[in-house]
């Protein structure tokens, strides 16, 4: 029997959609999709056990669950050690993203209307 060692890749996106288009290439190229995670909406912790789960150090792990928190979506995709290079390659094509990236693109708001804002919500509350 035959063993074959498989890598975790993951690639970070701006979105669902272009989460999705990189599902469907990655698809097309020869991965199965039960081998594919889309990861979106869902809590930093568990954005990072699943890449701890994947190899990653814990603190880069969470950098990823904390650069989610305003959006975006990860795909993890196990794939043969042969084809790794091939599925991060198709990733790519997709503009992956680092944690920082995304959070620039994410946090549209500047720090300033943040600090209206909880104001706003400290005055309601007094209110009531």
């Amino acid at each position: 029997m035959e063993i074959h060692m498989t890598t975790s890749v993951i690639g970070l996106f701006e979105s669902g959609d272009v989460a999705g288009k990189v599902v469907g290439a990655l698809t097309k190229s020869g991965i199965e999709k039960d081998a594919i995670d889309i990861l979106e909406d869902v809590a930093a912790s568990e954005i990072s056990s699943r890449l701890i789960e994947a190899g990653y150090e814990k603190d880069q792990a969470e950098r990823y669950g904390k650069a989610m928190r305003n959006g975006g979506a990860l795909v993890v995709a196990e794939a043969e050690d042969a084809a790794a290079d091939a599925v991060l390659k198709t990733m790519r094509s997709f503009k992956t993203l680092t944690p920082e990236a995304l959070i620039e693109l994410t946090d549209k708001q500047p720090a300033e209307s943040e600090e209206v804002e909880t104001a706003q919500v400290i005055e309601e509350e007094l209110e009531v």
